[in-house]
């Protein structure tokens, strides 16, 4: 009995990962290593709707300037930041009534001026599209005049809001 409840206890002490030792008193020979897993990481902010105000369906339309940004970020060395957005479909949603009204590419953007970053001049698509990639290593990206542009679309054919949702990506990326 004595040899089976030794060998349950070496056991139990080894699934536990703790290390036993006999040591004369006082002792400060003992170590413990502790260990912070950091994973990648932002604080983000995006814009929760941008409003185009067309009061001419012949003529390209501006949204006023967005603000983007990504704070506190931590990647792995040598990473940066990728910002993306998607459409979360090909068409617009048109008011009850209305037969045409604008695609998801009918919105493009321009590259902005970004902190501690490149932009990128794009249209949307219903697959992501870059906007903005950080420096590598950057802490922080951020701009404050994005502006996004609605094409001209004279076929258009029912006043009242016409609506689109999007998906914005950050992911981390070797630059």
């Amino acid at each position: 009995m004595y040899r089976i409840l030794t060998v349950a206890c070496a056991v139990i002490l080894m699934a536990g990962a703790s290390l036993a030792a006999v040591v004369n008193l006082p002792n400060e020979t003992q170590s413990t290593t502790f260990t912070a897993t950091v994973s990648e990481q932002a604080n983000v902010s995006v814009p929760a709707s941008v409003a185009f105000n067309v009061t001419n369906v012949s003529a390209d339309t501006n949204s006023a300037d967005q603000s983007v940004s990504a704070t506190t970020v931590v990647l792995s060395d040598g990473k940066a930041l990728r910002v993306e957005i998607q459409a979360d479909a090909a068409n617009f949603t048109a008011p009850f009534g209305g037969t045409v009204t604008w695609a998801a590419g009918d919105i493009s953007w321009d590259a902005a001026t970004w902190t501690n970053g490149t932009g990128s001049a794009n249209a949307l698509s219903t697959s992501y599209t870059t906007v903005a990639t950080s420096n590598a290593n950057a802490a922080s990206l951020s701009a404050s005049d994005l502006t996004f542009t609605l094409a001209d679309k004279n076929t258009v054919d029912r006043a009242g809001d016409h609506t689109l949702a999007a998906t914005w990506k950050f992911s981390s990326v070797t630059p």
